[in-house]
């Protein structure tokens, strides 16, 4: 086997991910699903979300951007637990008055 041919398909292999076992594929016919494939999941499942939740279609760009970051640490994300009571407190008291806070100080400033 050639060096190319072998350097491509070990990129289509990293590229690609087996379907789980509990579909019913067998280990030695485990399939691949390609890079493309799931790329379009993932975009429909984000395009759903945003139609779902009726968010504006502005929103798309910001949301990618917040997942692209947010998946760079897995194991924190894993972690991460907000429920409706925890973000209105988390805003109320942590995001609102610290912003609240800055606006004043610098309007004190300025007088």
């Amino acid at each position: 086997m050639s060096r190319a041919k072998h350097l491509e398909l070990l990129k289509a292999r990293r590229e690609n991910q087996s379907l789980p076992e509990a579909l019913g594929v067998e280990k030695e016919e485990e399939r691949r699903v390609p890079l493309d494939d799931r790329a379009k999941s993932q975009e429909a499942l984000i395009l759903s979300f945003i139609a779902e939740n009726n968010l504006a279609l502005s929103m798309t760009t910001p949301i990618i951007n917040l997942l692209k970051e947010l998946a760079k640490d897995q194991e924190a994300f894993n972690r991460v637990c907000l429920e409706r009571t925890t973000v209105s407190y988390k805003l109320k008291y942590g995001v609102a008055k610290t912003i609240t806070d800055k606006l004043v100080s610098q309007l004190m400033t300025r007088q």
